[in-house]
């Protein structure tokens, strides 16, 4: 057993989950009794399907990954209980329902879902508060800010979107100090992570100037000592989510070339992972800054070089991102998609192709209106890109 999950271990590292799958199983199997380190290695064999659903490269295989996440989650809960360690169990059904949500194509379910999550994810959190599971607790609080900004791109109103808001950064700053205290450096980059993109993009959309601007000071600390841990992992992964980070501090202030830069390093940071979800969003920042660079000429010529481009790394967006079909990003790219041909069409006055422009527009509004949640924000796009329209 002790070979197979130091091999599980080393191709965690390399984001190898499919081998990792099989080499917690194997181990998982030798377990002769129901102990705390059956359930431990019950929840990494589940975590490593949730994982590995990620790196599907089409939305059919992507969900029967996921759905074998979501029966690992559930053997595990079930596993905890027998155990009598309702927080563990509590904190895997959560999660169990959470792969769900990835399944479902169903914007109403996935808001069902989400919000499921987050109330079983907090029923855990207060089981495993004053308990010795440090570690469990923290990655509860990451599980909950995780559940939240997913929320957020299903609100319905601004009053909801608000909530969600204030019980993300609450939760985000517990998740952070825990995972300080414990050390976990991965824990932190993520957490940190989550909180930075929750600040600046839902901050942007439902607080007033004055407030937004009086929490930038946190929003940069929070940005510096994410890019000093991810300097300490020094993983793909940990990049990745600095850069993105930093991007979306960035947009702030409408930093265009930064941003376009992060995106890039973080993307091919992403790739080393494989993972569809990460790429899309890094993707999509480079789409999105790539798309308003050409707000910052009046020169005919070098508009029809960012619309090129932006054409050019579209579909790789909408490629990534339809894997786990997630509409808040996607309902932005084809927007975005049909915005460079309505451009090629009106601005640059390329006759030979402009009802042809005009078509592929009207039939990629159509598309991303598949994906549309309708939900009250658009929080993949920053207030301030939204304010220059």
């Amino acid at each position: 057993m002790e070979s197979a999950l130091a091999e599980a271990a080393e191709r965690s590292k390399r984001y190898d989950w499919t081998t990792a799958t099989s080499l917690y199983k194997q181990a998982l199997e030798t377990q002769e009794h129901e102990t705390e380190e059956t359930g431990r290695l019950a929840e990494l064999l589940a975590s490593a399907y949730f994982k590995a659903a990620f790196q599907a490269r089409t939305r059919e295989e992507f969900k029967g990954r996921m759905e074998l996440a979501e029966s690992a989650y559930a053997r595990t809960s079930g596993l905890f209980r027998r155990l009598n360690s309702e927080g563990a169990s509590k904190k895997a059904q959560a999660k169990g329902l959470y792969a769900s949500f990835w399944v479902s194509d169903n914007p109403e379910e996935r808001r069902d879902i989400i919000e499921k999550s987050i109330s079983l994810a907090e029923e855990a959190a207060q089981k495993l508060e004053g308990t010795k599971s440090i570690k469990a607790l923290a990655e509860t609080h990451r599980d909950i800010l995780e559940y939240l900004v997913e929320a957020n791109h299903l609100a319905k109103n601004l009053e909801h979107l608000k909530q969600t808001f204030e019980t993300a950064v609450t939760v985000g700053d517990r998740a952070i100090e825990e995972f300080e205290e414990i050390a976990d450096l991965e824990g932190l980059s993520e957490s940190l992570n989550s909180t930075i993109v929750v600040l600046s993009s839902v901050g942007e959309l439902i607080l007033d100037k004055s407030k937004f601007d009086e929490l930038a000071p946190k929003r940069l600390k929070l940005e510096r000592r994410l890019n000093e841990v991810s300097r300490t992992v020094g993983t793909p992964k940990a990049l990745a989510l600095a850069c993105e980070a930093a991007a979306f501090i960035a947009s702030e202030k409408f930093e265009l070339q930064k941003m376009l830069d992060l995106s890039r390093s973080g993307l091919r940071a992403a790739e080393e992972t494989k993972d569809s979800y990460l790429m899309g969003r890094l993707s999509y920042m480079f789409q999105y800054s790539t798309n308003w660079s050409q707000s910052l000429t009046d020169d005919t010529e070098q508009i029809r070089v960012v619309v090129e481009r932006c054409l050019a790394i579209t579909p790789r967006v909408i490629e990534e991102l339809k894997i786990s079909m997630h509409g808040g990003y996607l309902d932005q790219a084809y927007s975005m998609y049909a915005e460079s041909y309505i451009t090629i069409a009106t601005d640059l006055k390329v006759d030979a192709k402009d009802k042809q422009a005009f078509t592929c527009s009207r039939l990629l509004m159509l598309e991303g209106r598949a994906f549309t949640t309708e939900t009250f924000p658009k929080i993949s796009m920053p207030r301030t890109q939204q304010a220059r329209q």
